[in-house]
């Protein structure tokens, strides 16, 4: 998909490279318009989360989620968790999210580690709720669950959610009634 390309009017962000990681083709900043330029080949890609009533319901959950984290004066934990909401589940790096609080990834887990936390315990958080939520509000189907959250392959989404409820998505879902 080398013909694709995505023209932006602001600068590059400290985090240019997670474009390139997700947009095909070349990616300009600087540019005096914005301007998306796809390949056929791409639009004819399924897209998992172009379905209207998974949108919806993502929007919804990050927009609940969001509103309970409001906080006058937010520990590092709140923060993360923040940060990890407005962007694609799972893609917040522990660098990244430390270079956005300025500062290093070891003072980032030092002070995490003062709120008897960690980064990954944060994501986990962040992505059971939103794997929960997922498969109790809504009929997608476990591997449409897996790829909203970013899970390259429906096997490693199981074994996460196993890890986090100590069941399957399909026992989690039975137990629920949905």
């Amino acid at each position: 998909m080398y013909e694709s390309e995505v023209h932006f009017p602001h600068p590059a962000p400290v985090y240019q490279d997670m474009y390139r990681e997700y947009l095909p083709g070349k990616v300009y900043f600087d540019c005096n318009h914005f301007k998306l330029k796809l390949a056929m080949e791409l639009c004819r890609k399924p897209n998992a989360s172009a379905n209207h009533e998974s949108y919806h319901l993502a929007f919804q959950q990050c927009e609940s989620m969001l509103a309970r984290l409001q906080n006058p004066e937010p520990d590092y934990r709140t923060r993360l968790q923040k940060m990890m909401l407005s962007r694609p589940p799972g893609t917040l790096s522990e660098d990244e999210a430390a270079a956005s609080l300025f500062m290093s990834k070891r003072t980032l887990a030092r002070k995490l580690k003062k709120e008897n936390s960690s980064f990954r315990k944060i994501r986990d958080e962040v992505l059971s709720r939103q794997a929960a939520s997922y498969l109790c509000e809504s009929q997608l189907s476990v591997e449409a669950t897996a790829t909203l959250l970013n899970y390259h392959d429906t096997a490693s989404f199981r074994r996460a959610f196993k890890r986090w409820f100590g069941q399957t998505p399909d026992q989690y879902r039975q137990r629920t009634g949905t």
